[in-house]
């Protein structure tokens, strides 16, 4: 369908003693002509335009034409433009996201290499993805233990910090504030967890431990985009996924429940081994599904 009607209103301007009909559908094809130049001449204009806003699955709020489209260029310019700004784009990422993150390329690359940049740079994944926004966490604790500062952003995308005196993310026994870890929390984002131990399925039930959720090739990108906006002089130790409402809490302090495994990691013997080669029980909460480790 025609966005313009010059094959109408140039017929429309023909004298009457030049209306025969021969003469008017000599005119409609002048006007179909000017109105495939129109086309041409707006999708060119959209091809530099990657998001239209509306940062949700239903676009409200997105800017649109008078005949509804949006008002940004075709989903396969976005690899063009991506190469032109420096943005990467991820094989799982969906399209609300790279067109998101298109349109924010100076803020990311500006505060590339901070906190609050990976934290910007993983948030737009989620958009179209999930229901709810996830809340993402990254915490670095002191080389003297005496405190762990967790940086967020929130399901609105609200940037704030934490800071927990004394410190409550001792890894392993050799903290320093260069190493960091992530944690997406998807508890009330629409996206299922993956089936754990214990959980209810029963032997040759047709479930695998640990499917579900997001897929491995999804989780692959989140860590990559963690990775790919880290500063040079930090070093990503950990990103894991949080299924559980209450776990890793970063107000709380490290305690162990009776089963063997700790809420937050208190020193070696805890989270820097996946089990404690001793009592070959669990270090790490069940509900925490890591996706990356160096």
């Amino acid at each position: 369908m025609n966005r313009t009607s010059f094959n109408r209103w140039v017929p429309d301007l023909a004298d009457p003693h030049m209306a025969g009909p021969n003469n008017l559908a000599f005119y409609a094809a002048i006007g179909s002509q000017l109105d495939a130049m129109a086309e041409k001449i707006l999708v060119g204009r959209l091809s530099s335009n990657p998001f239209a806003g509306g940062a949700n699955p239903t676009r409200e709020g997105a800017a649109r034409l008078a005949d509804g489209r949006l008002i940004e260029c075709d989903v396969q310019a976005l690899p063009a433009i991506a190469d032109q700004r420096g943005i990467t784009l991820y094989p799982t990422e969906p399209e609300l996201s790279k067109r998101y993150r298109l349109s924010r390329w100076w803020q990311l690359h500006k505060r590339r290499g901070t906190h609050k940049g990976e934290l910007e740079h993983v948030w737009p994944y989620f958009l179209g993805l999930a229901t709810t926004m996830p809340v993402i966490d990254i915490v670095h604790q002191a080389a003297d233990n005496s405190s762990a500062t967790w940086h967020r952003i929130d399901a609105t995308g609200t940037y704030s910090v934490y800071r927990k005196t004394p410190g409550n993310f001792d890894f392993d026994g050799t903290s320093a504030w260069w190493r960091w870890f992530a944690f997406v929390r998807m508890s009330g984002t629409g996206i299922a967890g993956p089936n754990t131990y214990d959980d209810g399925h029963t032997y040759d039930d047709g479930s695998i431990y640990d499917a579900g959720g997001l897929s491995t090739a999804q989780q692959r990108d989140i860590a990559q985009m963690f990775l790919d906006w880290q500063s040079a002089h930090s070093e990503c130790i950990g990103v894991a996924l949080v299924w559980g409402s209450s776990a890793v809490d970063r107000t709380s302090t490290p305690t162990q429940d009776p089963s063997g495994w700790w809420s937050l990691p208190n020193g070696a013997g805890t989270w820097a081994k996946a089990y404690n080669p001793t009592t070959h029980l669990a270090t790490r909460p069940p509900m925490v599904q890591w996706i990356y480790e160096p």
